[in-house]
């Protein structure tokens, strides 16, 4: 599979026979396979067959075993391209895997087995004088590490902007296969603090589970392709921030979840603070993120209204006849002062500056007035412009921006450490932006 290595690296490889699944009430067509996840976590597959299979569809399953016996099956595969061999009368197709590949040992007895299950991470620089981060969350324990070539790879991810696997992820005693998707459950919630952490995303793109030495099970999923690094938020360097930063958050991850919905904030934190964006772009984005946390809070407290929607209804229909009578010597034409009516609306939503000041006190976050004034008036230019309000630099307006929406998901995990506040100038290093939450008393 040579074509392979246009894409990257490989890190893993299997070889085995199988067959393409292909639309419902046909026959699958036996195939020879190849699949190869690279170094930037996405997933390939070359497919040969002496049975024509130029009339799959876009996308389709493959399932086989593997050269060594394991049971594969590999979903959606995204058809790249065909090509036939005259030399030895094949057919074949390249495509992507969009979805996972999933492999597991036919062996039934190790299923029940005490797993060390091992998470491979792609884009997180590891604090260059730790060799090992450890947590638990109850019973679990959690130890990150480098992968042995980790540096060479951070520089090829800076080279590339791309992603590439840094880190392993292991999480041991697993009781039994069932366990497993708890424990994909938990480094989920790992890969999204340290994708807040580090202003990047961070993703699992091989998921192995091992028992004394041998496999029983192996998925590998295609990692999401992001923009650059944008700016680092805990401390990586000779603090150890990082390690308070994950245990406070891990311990009600699942309680702020469901209350925030924090995962998607992340999410969508981390694609705004890309450095590849414009800063309007950046901007607008933050000013969209905050939106988005401000209906969240809205509707936890029952407050996404004013008042009753029927309520209001009857004051629209007053409002609009008040409206008419004044416009009456203006516009002696009915139509006109109709149409005029129809435009005449109540909002419904509390004022923003006002939802935002209200969250961040429910949170018990300590935010100046003025650093929701200014926000709201940069959303505001934003929103209805696509620009900043007033003169300052850009740059400067986005991390004031960012420093208060950060600080803000900070307080819905529940952090209360050390974290960079990207609106303190810099004095040449990060130390003087390093501060401490501050909650009220």
């Amino acid at each position: 599979m040579k074509w392979i290595e246009y894409f990257g690296k490989p890190e893993s490889h299997y070889r085995g026979h199988g067959s393409l699944t292909n639309q419902p009430g046909q026959d699958a067509i036996p195939v020879s396979f190849e699949v190869v996840q690279v170094f930037d976590g996405r997933v390939f597959c070359e497919c040969t067959s002496t049975h024509d299979i130029t009339g799959l569809p876009d996308e389709c399953d493959l399932t086989g075993h593997t050269e060594y016996g394991y049971d594969v099956t590999a979903y959606r595969l995204l058809i790249l391209g065909y090509h036939d061999s005259f030399r030895s009368n094949t057919h074949g197709v390249r495509a992507m895997v969009l979805d996972k590949v999933h492999i597991r040992t036919a062996d039934q007895c190790l299923h029940d087995h005490s797993l060390e299950t091992c998470f491979t991470l792609t884009n997180f620089r590891f604090p260059s004088f730790r060799n090992a981060l450890q947590w638990t969350e109850g019973e679990r324990k959690i130890i990150a590490r480098p992968l042995p070539d980790h540096e060479e790879n951070i520089k090829i991810i800076r080279a590339t902007q791309n992603s590439g696997v840094t880190t392993s992820l292991m999480i041991p005693e697993v009781k039994g296969v069932t366990q497993i998707p708890q424990v994909v459950e938990l480094a989920n919630k790992v890969c999204w603090l340290f994708s807040l952490a580090q202003g990047r995303g961070v993703h699992w793109v091989c998921c192995e589970s091992m028992s004394e030495g041998q496999l029983v099970e192996r998925c590998h999923q295609p990692s999401l392709l992001l923009p650059p690094t944008g700016p680092q938020l805990i401390p990586l360097r000779e603090h150890k921030d990082i390690d308070d930063y994950v245990a406070q958050c891990l311990v009600s991850y699942d309680e702020k979840e469901q209350t925030w919905k924090v995962s998607e904030l992340i999410d969508v934190y981390v694609r705004a603070v890309a450095s590849s964006s414009f800063a309007e772009s950046k901007g607008l984005m933050l000013a969209v993120l905050m939106d988005i946390m401000q209906g969240i809070y809205l509707k936890a407290v029952g407050k996404e209204h004013l008042i009753d929607n029927e309520i209001s209804q009857e004051k629209l229909l007053t409002l609009k006849e008040g409206v008419g009578k004044c416009l009456e010597g203006l516009f002696p034409d009915d139509s006109a002062r109709a149409e005029i009516g129809r435009y005449v609306q109540i909002s419904q939503r509390p004022f923003f500056s006002d939802t935002v000041a209200a969250m961040c006190e429910s949170l018990g976050l300590r935010v100046p007035e003025d650093e929701v004034r200014r926000f709201v008036r940069q959303r505001n230019e934003l929103t209805h412009c696509y620009r900043f309000f007033g003169n300052d630099a850009p740059d400067k307006i986005c991390d004031e921006m960012m420093s208060l929406v950060s600080k803000i998901i900070l307080a819905m995990l529940g952090y209360n450490g050390y974290y960079y506040d990207w609106a303190i100038p810099s004095s040449g290093d990060w130390e003087n932006r390093r501060v401490k939450m501050q909650y009220a008393e």
